[in-house]
């Protein structure tokens, strides 16, 4: 995962200015753990000193005072979640009584962990840190403890705001004291650079967001002492001062540098009067203002081509401009437009259950996790960014935290939204077809690879189709799995094999070089873009396979409105090449093969039907190299129905037809031309003509010809009527 190539392919994205900060720093670090730098006292409770002038209590009330929430009384609180979230409120306790019980929840393992836990240690896989200065660990590494990740996701401390909201809605000291005991067992077992949890400064400045909402649910609680309040800021600060001096720079400069500097606004701001609070505070509002427009587009979408990073992103720039506009000081419109835009994306991309495709990498992080097991994330986010920009009464627990509205949306209208209907976000590089209900949503990542020198988030999934019919997904994306601990399965989810494009030769359209890490990447272009109430059609194209020889990928993509797809596939000048559409489906599809249709799902009766002569091969569960697999969640795998259509051709196009409905598409034209292609159906007594040519040419349909390069019609003959779109 680390050895001497990757270093030098890694060293090969940066530019020399990175390079030379990295070795400063470096050298920096090697000087501090041989005493010759000292930055600041490595205790807390003199680094409390270090960091103030003032008796402790009095930073503490200025600190209660500045906080958000506290607009409203924690009795005001603890009552409005009792009414208007009680399912969350029962959850929260019952959570909280099972950390008692030793028992936690990292991602979706439950574990049982020691009183209080071992802090090196991965609970989920086994295996333990080294307790070594920071700078000596490869976290990198999976033959140590396995992925960080668990590691880090039990030191992010989400369960201590489990505890503190228990205690808010209880009253009951057995959730506080247990907080406090690992609390101040964390400060004493992880001294500043020192193990596992110090190697990152992103998971600092989670542990900054964590630390100061339970500092603020504990405000009641008479076990908080002086002596508890020493050790913990002094460790806050400690903390905020290693996210200053590390920075993520240059390549890395993704939504790692938008956490930290979130981290360095929240508590330079709850804690003004600390040492370089202001000097944290100017840096931090000058990287968020700049990188919020820098990594959402224009048009909402995450420059990093991953969903999950994108809600991430946003959750953390939330709490940022929360804090901002509680204290009279909002970041400037841009930060604000790109939120909503962000927003409305995520809306777009949503059926009518809330499902979203998970495209690009997902690590399930969660800045702010206040409700246990809490499903579709981004609806919450999605809510939280209503509450606070366009003042609505928000409806989850999440939205009325980091919007501090503790208001019961029960009865009161929201904020009417415009419409969804279908969408090209040629900034963003999506296309999503979908009817306003969100019954029928389709979406086609057409835009790049990922973002940066490494791309370190994205997939090869240039192309790839996923489809949710009656808010039941059918095609899906694959997920994620694993980070650092499984090579093999790292690189089998991130691959073209496991997304719903077109493979050939078993090669990715772009480069693996690393975990994190792209070379040649496959460049897309939108052609054609088409929404209509009788269709949409999306043309676009990658050159991924140059590289082996062949020419570009070209997919056409049209929704027949409402219940058929069209996927039709070239890859130019592959003759002699193996090219197969591959076809992920959700694990509610029961895939069978009844003749030429394939049934896909019995709930709503989706099926899929190869136009073109295929050779078809179904996996369900097999190597990691061959497919046949999901990742519902980080860390965890579960089988699914792989399907994999081979043109069985030497040369020519793939069609296949996606639909919905109890009968089979009747094919009674398929024509495949050097310069374009014609396809004529019958489906549920309609027909459809739809084809392209390279130039213009008359078409012939009842009660109508037009001239025309592409054309998608519709009639029926009793009674005699005729639709068409003339698509230039």
């Amino acid at each position: 995962m680390s050895g001497w190539r990757w270093k030098i392919r890694r060293l090969t994205a940066m530019q020399p200015g990175e390079i030379a900060i990295r070795v400063q720093r470096m050298l920096r670090d090697r000087a501090i753990s041989a005493g010759v730098l000292r930055p600041y006292p490595l205790d807390a409770d003199s680094c409390f000193t270090h960091a103030w002038n003032h008796e402790v209590r009095a930073v503490y009330e200025r600190f209660l005072h500045r906080f958000p929430c506290s607009r409203y009384s924690h009795t005001h609180w603890r009552e409005f979640i009792s009414s208007a979230h009680s399912e969350c409120a029962e959850s929260i306790i019952q959570e909280a009584e099972n950390v008692l019980a030793g028992k936690l929840r990292l991602f979706t393992f439950e574990v049982q962990t020691d009183v209080p836990p071992r802090w090196f240690c991965n609970y989920v896989q086994g295996g333990e840190w080294q307790a070594v200065p920071a700078h000596q660990i490869d976290y990198r590494r999976d033959d140590i403890a396995g992925g960080v990740r668990y590691c880090w996701e039990l030191n992010r401390h989400g369960y201590f705001l489990t505890m503190a909201q228990a205690y808010l809605l209880t009253g009951d000291d057995r959730f506080a004291q247990r907080l406090l005991q690992d609390w101040l067992d964390w400060i004493a077992r992880n001294p500043p650079r020192f193990g596992i949890n110090w190697t990152s400064p992103l998971e600092c400045a989670l542990r900054l967001h964590t630390w100061c909402w339970s500092l603020w649910f504990l405000a009641d609680y008479p076990g908080l002492d002086e002596r508890a309040l020493r050790l913990i800021m002094g460790s806050l600060w400690q903390q905020c001062a290693e996210v200053a001096m590390n920075l993520s720079i240059g390549s890395s400069a993704n939504n790692h540098l938008i956490g930290e500097a979130a981290g360095m606004w929240l508590f330079a701001n709850l804690f003004p009067t600390a040492r370089l609070a202001n000097r944290w505070k100017q840096v931090a509002r000058k990287i968020l203002e700049r990188e919020i427009p820098r990594q959402i587009t224009a048009d909402g979408v995450s420059v990093e081509q991953a969903i999950h990073y994108q809600v991430f992103v946003m959750e953390m720039a939330l709490h940022a401009d929360g804090l901002a506009r509680h204290l009279d000081k909002p970041f400037n419109e841009p930060f604000a437009q790109r939120l909503l835009a962000s927003a409305r994306f995520l809306q777009t991309l949503a059926d009518c259950n809330g499902n979203i495709p998970h495209i690009g990498d997902s690590d399930d992080a969660e800045v702010l996790p206040f409700c246990p097991r809490r499903s579709h994330l981004e609806a919450d986010i999605v809510d939280a960014v209503c509450a606070l920009y366009e003042h609505s009464a928000p409806s989850t627990l999440k939205g009325a935290w980091l919007s501090c509205q503790p208001v019961d949306a029960g009865g009161q209208s929201r904020v009417k939204n415009p419409p969804l209907h279908s969408r090209l976000f040629a900034q963003g590089g999506y296309a999503v077809m979908r009817d306003e209900e969100g019954k029928r949503v389709a979406v086609v990542d057409c835009g790049e690879l990922g973002w940066g020198t490494i791309a370190a988030h994205a997939h090869a999934d240039a192309l790839a189709v996923t489809l949710s019919i009656d808010g039941q997904p059918i095609l899906v994306d694959a997920g994620t799995y694993c980070y650092h601990d499984e090579p093999v399965w790292r690189d089998a989810f991130r691959s073209t094999r496991y997304h719903n494009t077109v493979c050939v030769d078993d090669t990715d359209q772009s480069e693996m070089l690393g975990a994190f890490l792209w070379g040649a990447r496959a460049k897309v272009k939108v052609r054609l873009w088409h929404t209509s109430d009788l269709c949409d059609l999306l043309c676009a194209s990658h050159n991924g396979y140059r590289r082996i020889g062949c020419g570009e990928h070209i997919r056409w993509f049209l929704w027949l409105k409402p219940d058929i797809w069209l996927v039709v596939d070239e890859v130019e000048q592959s003759q002699g090449h193996r090219v197969v559409q591959n076809w992920l489906l959700s694990q509610t599809c029961a895939l069978r093969m009844p003749g030429d249709r394939m049934q896909a799902s019995d709930s709503n009766e989706a099926w899929i039907f190869a136009v073109t002569p295929v050779d078809v091969q179904q996996v369900y569960g097999a190597e990691a190299h061959r497919g046949g697999w999901i990742s519902p969640a980080f860390g965890r795998k579960e089988p699914t129905r792989h399907l994999f259509l081979r043109r069985a051709e030497p040369n020519g196009r793939l069609a296949t037809l996606i639909g919905q409905g109890p009968h089979e598409p009747k094919l009674i034209l398929w024509e495949d031309k050097t310069d374009g292609w014609k396809l004529q159906i019958e489906y549920n007594g309609r027909f459809w003509l739809v084809g392209t040519t390279g130039s213009r040419c008359p078409w012939h349909f009842p009660e109508a010809m037009v001239e025309a390069k592409t054309v998608v019609a519709t009639w029926t003959e009793t009674p005699s009527s005729t639709l068409y779109e003339v698509i230039e």
